[in-house]
């Protein structure tokens, strides 16, 4: 059985799921539209599976660049879509910080409370969202390309794209609804 059956068979894509997700792809689209050429290139030659390296040799470009376009176009269409990452209000002189590589206390704090809140969040997710997820941002091991994770889970590469985002769709939910429940 298909995972789109499989979906379906235990409700897990409703009329609003389909709604949410054509409005999303419909936001990815455009935001995609807006990059210059050089980005959209990278970023569907990394959708359809290609290595960095295959990517580099097909466009002529340094694998270091098509690393740094990638990047930059996965950062740009995520805050197009999703919004840009909340800044952290800090008071001046709450935060002292010394000339060193080492981040601050302070920051690293922090920084270990949200990948708490982000840990619980993905936990709340669909056991298939959440292996999806796992897999996609490197959560349990490094991250894997789509077709690395559509291959060991089984499904198609559009399926892994559909379920990625639905799974960032109700993680930024989650994320910015402090009152939401966590369980799925």
């Amino acid at each position: 059985m298909a995972v789109t059956e499989v979906a379906l068979s235990e409700g897990e894509l409703t009329p609003e799921d389909r709604r949410a997700l054509k409005r999303l792809e419909s936001e990815v689209h455009d935001a995609l539209a807006e990059l210059p050429r050089e980005h959209r290139v990278v970023l569907q030659s990394r959708a359809r599976g290609l290595s960095f390296e295959e990517i580099a040799t097909q466009t002529g470009m340094s694998v270091p660049r098509a690393i740094s376009l990638y990047a930059d176009s996965r950062d740009r269409v995520q805050q197009q879509v999703f919004g840009p990452r909340e800044p952290v209000a800090v008071q001046a002189g709450e935060l002292e910080h010394a000339p060193t590589s080492e981040p601050p206390v302070e920051e690293a704090a922090i920084a270990s409370i949200e990948a708490q809140r982000v840990r619980r969040a993905v936990r709340g997710l669909p056991a298939l969202e959440r292996k999806v997820i796992s897999l996609r941002f490197g959560l349990d091991e490094r991250e894997h390309s789509v077709r690395e994770t559509a291959d060991r889970l089984g499904m198609s590469r559009n399926m892994v794209h559909r379920l990625e985002h639905r799974a960032l769709d109700r993680l930024r939910h989650r994320m910015t609804d402090r009152a939401a429940p966590l369980a799925a």
